[in-house]
């Protein structure tokens, strides 16, 4: 039985994996009031060293937002990769799942006598998709967002987790007749519109799949896809928290089956110690005190992966042929759709609005509205998960600049309400043969016409822009003497915020809709009011 001097590191490092963890889930369920609040919205994600890094050679220039995740990346200089086991929200959540299972984890099979460790070729894995991914940002392919930890635990736990709990707690209550405690529930986890988000399931699905590998090996993640992990290992190779083991081990075997990420040799004297997450439960189940750490190991005891030559040139040529399959856009090269809306002031350069996104998904936990939503393949593979905007039913808040101050990498760059109002993410336009006042106008000489059954002007009523984006021309119809409002868009007025598409009374596709794309708009006085 291990001593209770060996047993309180480990429960320490529970205690501040779990109170990290809480901390992650109440930064997610109160990041729209960080934001109303004034800071602290995007700090989360700049703890990522490996975002920092890949945001920086995309932008071509070093990305000083991102300090907090230098100065962990340091501490691994002294202290390996503490961080994957004390801190990442990720690999809680891979812990939580092994004892929701009721287990510890699936355990490789013993290694064949006289080998080292078990799959040491398949670790190497993730330090080819660090070097692909790094490889693919100086090119201008930012797909490191896609596999950052960091951001598939936002990502996640935003878009699905958040969701899905209140979407279903909501409807239970509801059916239950507690109404109002359905809306304090709501209050209390900050939502302020629909909870769901556009592509929720195939999120869900990817979520799903990185914590079934738990049943395969344990961390399996952690082991042989983190590229986060990888730049801690590399890192911290020479790190002070070494393992070392005693003269007092008696090879019972204990600690490499308790060892999360298998780096403990089958006799149980080497360890990987780049593989090493200090998560100390080897120290805790020793029934002889025979490990420690912070302390000289023997010679051989500390070992670690062995990066062939030729598998980081293989990653360099990956990521260069990544950059072609991930810049291609189907939908744009055959014109297919309108173009995609974009947050305010974030289409001034797509490419590098694409470069710099991380693919977290906190600008759409921050907008109000929730009309930010991740993309799909509308834009082709590079734009997987990066924000746009659907306005029906939602519409951007004409005075909201949540999103530029949520984002991290500053893809969607932070502005002042002045500056949104003075450029347009869009323009919208009218559909004249599903408007109701433009179908009138169209039938204005059938038989028995009625000019008052085509009257609507919702979308100019709503419409936030001082001085109206939309206005109407009044025209004569019928023989009654009869009046219609036909409504006109001014071009150099319009926001494109998307207001009057979300408001649009016509069932299905709205009568006016906005497409994308950023202009600069003139001065107030200098308005002249082209109209479409």
């Amino acid at each position: 039985m291990a001593d209770k001097r060996d047993v309180w590191p480990r429960r320490a490092r529970r205690v501040v994996q779990t109170l990290a963890f809480l901390l992650f889930l109440l930064y997610i369920v109160r990041m729209p009031g960080l934001v109303d609040g004034g800071g602290g919205g995007s700090v989360l994600m700049r703890l990522s060293p490996f975002s920092g890094l890949g945001a920086s050679l995309s932008a071509r220039r070093l990305l000083w937002v991102f300090w907090p995740g230098l100065v962990l990346l340091v501490s691994a200089v002294a202290l390996g990769r503490w961080f994957c086991g004390w801190l990442c929200p990720l690999g809680a959540t891979l812990d939580g799942t092994d004892r929701l299972l009721g287990r510890k984890g699936a355990q490789p099979p013993q290694p064949p006598e006289g080998s080292d460790y078990e799959h040491v070729r398949a670790r190497r894995l993730k330090h080819y998709l660090l070097a692909g991914s790094l490889v693919g940002a100086v090119l201008g392919a930012s797909f490191f967002g896609l596999f950052d930890p960091l951001s598939i635990a936002v990502r996640s736990y935003v878009l699905v987790v958040h969701s899905y709990f209140v979407e279903l707690a909501d409807g239970l209550l509801h059916a239950l007749g507690w109404s109002e405690a359905a809306w304090r529930m709501r209050d209390a986890l900050m939502v302020r519109a629909r909870p769901l988000f556009h592509l929720h399931a195939f999120t869900f699905l990817v979520f799903a799949v990185i914590l079934g590998l738990e049943l395969v090996r344990r961390r399996f993640w952690c082991r042989y896809l983190c590229p986060l992990g990888a730049l801690y290992a590399l890192t911290g190779k020479a790190a002070l928290t070494k393992r070392a083991v005693s003269d007092a081990c008696i090879e019972c075997g204990q600690c490499v089956r308790d060892c999360p990420t298998s780096c403990i040799s089958p006799d149980g004297h080497k360890t990987l110690n780049d593989e090493c997450i200090l998560c100390l439960d080897c120290q805790a189940v020793c029934p002889t005190r025979a490990i420690s750490f912070f302390s000289s190991p023997r010679a051989g005891q500390v070992q670690s992966v062995d990066l062939s030559r030729r598998g980081a040139l293989t990653a360099v040529a990956a990521g260069m042929v990544a950059y072609p399959v991930f810049r291609l856009n189907p939908a744009a090269a055959h014109h297919m759709g309108d173009p995609l809306i974009r947050p305010p002031l974030a289409g001034q350069d797509v490419d590098a609005f694409l470069s710099k996104c991380l693919r977290c998904g906190q600008c759409m936990r921050a907008c109000p509205t929730h009309v930010i939503q991740p993309t799909g393949l509308q834009a082709g593979l590079e734009g997987l998960w990066t924000p746009r905007l659907v306005p029906r039913p939602a519409y951007c808040e004409f005075d909201c600049n949540a999103c530029g101050e949520v984002c991290p990498s500053g893809a969607i760059p932070p502005f002042s309400l002045q500056e949104k109002h003075d450029t347009a993410i869009g323009l919208a336009y009218f559909d004249r043969d599903r408007c109701i006042p433009w179908r009138g106008y169209r039938r204005r000489e059938e038989e028995g016409f009625v000019a008052r059954e085509y009257m609507c002007g919702m979308c100019g009523e709503f419409c936030p822009v001082p001085g109206k984006a939309i206005h109407f021309r009044r025209v004569s119809v019928g023989e009654g003497g009869g009046q219609l409002m036909l409504p006109h868009m001014w071009e150099d007025a319009c926001i494109g915020c998307g207001r009057c598409e979300s408001i649009c009374p016509v069932q299905g596709e709205a009568a006016v809709r906005v497409t994308g794309g950023f202009r600069e708009l003139p001065p107030p006085g200098e308005r002249s009011g082209h109209r479409t």
